[in-house]
């Protein structure tokens, strides 16, 4: 979910491009979030992609 404090509500976000893992990175850039790698969920299969999300302008 993504809260916006202006108007003290929240959103869906967007589904997500990347299957679920566990163990990934994530790094806030100061705009958006990157996240990639992790370990597959539920194979255990080491994951090599990633993708950003970049929230709405408030």
């Amino acid at each position: 979910m993504d809260y916006d404090p202006a108007g003290n509500s929240w959103s869906a976000l967007p589904e997500s491009p990347l299957r679920g893992r566990t163990g990934a990175v994530a790094v806030w850039t100061g705009t958006e979030m990157i996240i990639w790698g992790g370990l597959g969920i539920p194979n255990g299969v080491q994951s090599t992609d990633g993708a950003a999300y970049l929230p709405p302008a408030t």
